[in-house]
């Protein structure tokens, strides 16, 4: 698990420091914004949670809960020494790159006899569909998180699994942030809501009492800052 983590870390680092570079030689020209968004979700897994409280008898919670981190950097026009502005026009302004770590808990039974979890490191891919039609808000985002997914299973108190294997997943969706000065007088601060679905599935062979399946809708409120 630590290796691919550094895996994605590096790739991001490499993402950002480049664009930096880029600024060091071209300033005073577009860079691109920094986006940072952190919040709470909610997640609803049928796959998993039917299995679980079936097997053991359990109380089938209908949602669960946890949080996520997001940081994205916007294409500039001088991003990457100028190359996506030569190469790749249609990305100035609308496609970002970043990382998203997310974490989620799932309880069965009134004394939490079995707790589920799952932890993400993703790499994340946003595009504003604005650039494809007026019809959409300039705020509504096409999001494609790819990477990796650490799962742990709890019964009785005792893990039965910790997940280090290599298990590559993602989710895609969509992400809509509110400007807050339009609000309250906030500014570069926002709103930010997104719906998501997972698609992940830790193979039942790494685990002998149950299939992790973590495959369905993520649902997140948060804050979205931008510098």
């Amino acid at each position: 698990m630590k290796k691919n983590l550094l895996i994605i870390l590096f790739i991001t680092t490499l993402i950002f420091s480049f664009s930096n570079n880029a600024e060091a030689i071209t300033a005073g020209t577009d860079m691109g914004e920094i986006n940072l968004s952190f919040g709470l979700n909610a997640n609803h897994y049928p796959n998993l949670t039917n299995q679980i409280a079936e097997k053991y008898d359990l109380s089938e919670p209908s949602y669960s809960w946890g949080y996520y981190f997001n940081v994205k950097q916007w294409i500039g026009e001088e991003t990457y020494l100028g190359f996506i502005k030569d190469n790749l026009p249609w990305a100035l302004g609308n496609l970002a790159i970043g990382f998203e770590h997310d974490y989620l808990s799932v309880d069965f039974g009134d004394d939490e006899e079995i707790r589920v979890d799952n932890a993400s490191y993703l790499l994340n891919f946003a595009y504003r569909l604005s650039a494809l039609s007026s019809f959409f808000p300039e705020d509504l985002l096409l999001n494609y998180y790819w990477g990796f997914h650490q799962a742990r299973f709890v019964r009785d108190g005792e893990a039965k699994l910790e997940n280090d294997e290599n298990i590559w997943s993602g989710k895609v969706g969509l992400e809509f942030n509110r400007d807050l000065f339009d609000l309250w007088v906030i500014e570069d601060l926002a709103l930010n809501t997104r719906l998501n679905y997972r698609f992940i599935n830790h193979d039942q062979h790494s685990n002998p009492e149950v299939e992790l399946d973590f495959s369905g809708f993520e649902a997140s409120l948060g804050i979205n800052m931008t510098f």
